[in-house]
Order: structure tokens, then C-alpha cells, then sequence
């Protein structure tokens, strides 16, 4: 399980986690023992596919298939992972596209080019309020 580059859960037949990787802490920010004993599709599915992900996933197991299912999943502060990933990434491309411009830029000197650059890049990190460069 540890060894995966996915999550790999483990849940009893009514959907409760019994043990997760540290994939599953990683992205979910819970640690396996907050996560054991908790139902995996009250603590993770959006509310809108929790039934539909229930029987599914289930009804695999119930049959002894092993489901592999990709889903969107609840961090514990309540954002979706992808989500925020995708923020982060337009922040970053948004960043670079910036930078390109003032790379085009041929009126620039050196040295005006490279100020303009550090004061953008704060821009495309994940907490420019506490970054400093």
C-alpha cells in the first residue's frame, strides 16, 4: 500500500475506513488515525455523488472485484483537491505569461527586466502574502 503513487484504502463492507497509505494523509490532510473508524464516502465524496459512489463501490466489493475508482475527494478543510490545484496552476501560468511579456519587452534594460520579474513572481506562489524574495 505504502509503496503506491495513488491512494490505496481499505473499507469494511458498510464503506468505514479501516487503514489508508500515506498517500490517502498526504492529500487528504488527516492523519490514519483521525481517518480510521470514519465512513470514507461521508468523509470524502461531495454530497452530490455520495449515494451513487456508495452502491458502486460496494457492489464491486460485495462481488470480491477490487474497484479502482477515480473520484473527486474532500480534503479535511473542505476543499477539493483539484480545485485547488488547478488555482495554484493558473496562478503559476498566469505568473510565467507575465514574465514572457516583460522578456518581449525590448525597451527594458537588464536591470529594470529583473525587478519587474521579482516583484511578479510572489504572484504565482501559494501564499505570496508570506513569501518575500
Amino acid at each position: 500500500m505504502q509503496l503506491s503513487h495513488g491512494i490505496v484504502v481499505t473499507l469494511d463492507l458498510d464503506g468505514v475506513i479501516i487503514h489508508g497509505n500515506s498517500m490517502l494523509e498526504s492529500l487528504s490532510g488527516y492523519s490514519m488515525q483521525e481517518l480510521a473508524g470514519k465512513d470514507w464516502f461521508e468523509t470524502f465524496i461531495p454530497q452530490e455523488q455520495r449515494d451513487d459512489s456508495r452502491k458502486e463501490v460496494l457492489d464491486k466489493a460485495g462481488k470480491r472485484i477490487f474497484p479502482e475508482y477515480p473520484a473527486h475527494m474532500r480534503r479535511q478543510n473542505g476543499l477539493l483537491r483539484e480545485r485547488f490545484n488547478l488555482i495554484e496552476r493558473n496562478k503559476e501560468l498566469n505568473c510565467l505569461y507575465e514574465i514572457s511579456k516583460l522578456g518581449a519587452d525590448g525597451d527594458l534594460d537588464l536591470k529594470e527586466t529583473l525587478r519587474k520579474i521579482v516583484n511578479l513572481l510572489p504572484s504565482g506562489f501559494q501564499n505570496p502574502d508570506k513569501t518575500h524574495i
